[in-house]
């Protein structure tokens, strides 16, 4: 079902809200993920932004057992000055 909705947001270039429990499957279908705690939004942010830097313990506490490797690319932990050409 996640394949399908990603076919179809790619197909229609519609925003999709969707709303789910599973953090694993947000974060895969995600451009921006929004965290709540008791109806108020924690964290709103891409998923290296959620991963990376968590808005406070409960969010880090909340993505802790998330496999990083299946969720992240290189880009998100890559240096931007080096990536740039640059030096530090």
């Amino acid at each position: 079902m996640q394949d399908m909705l990603l076919d179809l947001q790619q197909e229609l270039h519609k925003t999709v809200v969707f709303i789910t429990h599973d953090l694993d499957e947000a974060l895969r279908i995600g451009d921006n993920i929004a965290i709540l705690r008791d109806g108020v939004i924690v964290q709103k942010a891409t998923t290296p932004g959620i991963i990376l830097k968590p808005a406070d313990g409960y969010v880090a506490d909340f993505t802790k057992d998330i496999n990083r490797a299946r969720v992240l690319k290189v880009g998100a932990v890559m240096d931007e000055a080096i990536m740039d050409g640059g030096q530090r």
